[in-house]
Formats: structure tokens, sequence, C-alpha cells
């Protein structure tokens, strides 16, 4: 049990690196908006933020399941699951998601453009 504590603490761990390494901030209306990438977790990434800030909207790309998990600070009143109905998803008022089959084809076009660039 305590191997797969650790392997699971090890996971956790990675995703949050990856998180910071790609989180972005921006202000929409009255709220913030802090969106990023992660390997698996995106609940314990939003928790751990929303701790840390204040009417905030987390909008957390899942590479492990290649969703859009949305999740909001404590104090933060945006109906996310009105939001994720907007973009094909559903959920909760604090918790919501959807996919966003685009991205994963952008990102794709993105690294061929940037891989295609250096052939000579």
């Amino acid at each position: 049990m305590l191997a797969a504590r650790a392997r699971v603490e090890a996971e956790i761990a990675r995703s949050f690196t990856v998180a910071e390494a790609t989180r972005t901030e921006r202000r929409v209306g009255s709220a913030s908006l802090v969106a990023a990438v992660c390997d698996g977790y995106p609940g314990e990434i939003a928790d751990a933020w929303g701790r840390r800030t204040t009417n905030t909207v987390f909008a957390l790309y899942d590479v492990r399941s290649l969703g859009v998990s949305l999740r909001r600070s404590p104090d933060c009143t945006v109906d996310l699951s009105r939001l994720a109905e907007a973009l094909g998803g559903g959920g909760h008022p604090a918790a919501a998601g959807c996919e966003l089959p685009e991205l994963r084809r952008g990102l794709a076009e993105a690294v061929a453009d940037r891989v295609g660039g250096g052939f000579r």
C-alpha cells in the first residue's frame, strides 16, 4: 500500500509541475481565468490554486482524459455548469467539464508547424 501511495503522490506532483509550467492567467469580466495543462488530478490542482486566489475560474486541459475540467475558487460565483453546457459539456455549478477536440487537433498542428519549420 505504501508503494501505491508513493506512486500516486509522484503522479500528482508531476501533474502540478506540468500545470505550473503551462499556467496562464487573464481577466474575464470581474473574474480571473487561470488555464493550464495537467497530467491528471485537475481537481487537486484547482483546489490548491483556489486556496491562493479569489474570484477565479480554473480551466485545466487534462492530457489523461483529453478533456477540460472547470473548477472555481470557493468565493467565485460563476456557474460552471452553464459555461460547460455552452462548450458542449456539463456538470455542476462549482465543477464541470467538456471535451474540446479542436484543441487536440490544434496542438498537433502547432507541433507539426514548429517541427516542420526546423527541416532544412
